[in-house]
């Protein structure tokens, strides 16, 4: 049961009287950073960003590969743009999904069919990377953005994993050439161009750095890491983009968070320099 759900505990010990549809229904539903069963706004997994792409939608994928077809898609409950832009985009058709936006939600289907969560064959495989790259850059015209060849992104308007000396940052990284950008209010056209269009990216350690998947090969991607955690996602959607991946470990701010994944980070800017010196910046 692992490959479905990730050991979140459920806190409902009842059902309510089930609804029953005789078509075959899939189940892209997942839960895996959660403390507690949630489908809140904020703290349900396919609601940020990252978990979205590469646990959520490669799901689709997998059901599409088996060739089994698919009368409903069993999903939480959509919020967000970017959930149905990138829907749009792989050609998921809206009037197939049913919307859960309860915890105790209880159907019965004539199939159901429930795929693994990429999760846990390994965070991101390949053949996730090569899904969300290859459909969203794939199924449209890219529009080159000159002005984006160097950029920075910023987290200035999330609540955690902010760079808290950017200011200093972007004095030196203006200087190089580095353009910031803000993703969270883009289109996933948008999105899509600028990093298709980008030779180097600067980050923090942050969901934003998935669009790294739409880098052409041969881009240079430097991950701002916090210290205090260990994660080698971005480094492995980097590698099966042909990106060429550097991490440059950061200290948190004082004192640090009681969870190590929402520290702030302050940024050495000597070392960075270094950074900017080896990849010829």
């Amino acid at each position: 049961m692992l490959d479905v759900e990730y050991n979140c505990p459920y806190t409902e010990t009842t059902l309510p009287a089930h609804e029953y549809y005789a078509k075959t229904v899939a189940s892209v539903l997942w839960g895996w950073n959660l403390p507690h069963l949630n489908f809140d706004k904020q703290s349900s997994t396919q609601n940020v960003y990252g978990h979205w792409f590469f646990d959520i939608l490669p799901r689709f994928h997998l059901l599409e590969r088996r060739g089994i077809p698919i009368d409903y898609y069993v999903i939480g409950k959509l919020h967000y743009p970017f959930q149905y832009e990138s829907l749009k985009t792989l050609n998921i058709p809206m009037d197939k999904l049913i919307e859960v936006s309860k915890p105790d939600f209880h159907i019965q289907a004539r199939m159901l069919v429930v795929p693994a969560v990429p999760f846990n064959l390994g965070k991101c495989p390949p053949w996730t990377s090569e899904y969300i790259g290859n459909g969203f850059k794939l199924n449209r015209k890219i529009h080159k953005k000159m002005e984006y060849e160097r950029i920075y992104v910023s987290r200035e308007d999330a609540s955690a994993r902010f760079v808290i000396n950017e200011e200093e940052v972007m004095q030196l990284l203006t200087k190089k050439g580095f353009k910031k950008i803000v993703t969270s209010p883009m289109t996933m056209e948008e999105k899509v161009d600028i990093f298709s269009s980008a030779r180097v990216v600067i980050a923090p350690f942050g969901s934003a750095n998935i669009n790294v998947a739409f880098c052409e090969p041969g881009a240079t991607f430097i991950e701002l890491a916090p210290n205090t955690i260990n994660d080698n996602y971005f480094w492995k959607i980097s590698c099966h983009a042909n990106v060429d991946y550097y991490e440059l470990l950061c200290d948190v701010e004082q004192p640090p968070k009681a969870h190590s994944g929402v520290d702030n980070i302050v940024v050495d800017l000597a070392k960075l320099e270094r950074y900017l010196q080896m990849i010829k910046i």
